[in-house]
């Protein structure tokens, strides 16, 4: 797994509470 998808995973589990903002990421 490479660093930018661990920081993508990172920034998902914080910002997991609002599925609006995954979408539009």
């Amino acid at each position: 797994m490479s660093d930018n998808d661990e920081e993508r995973m990172q920034f998902m589990a914080l910002t997991g509470a609002s599925s609006d903002d995954v979408a539009t990421t």
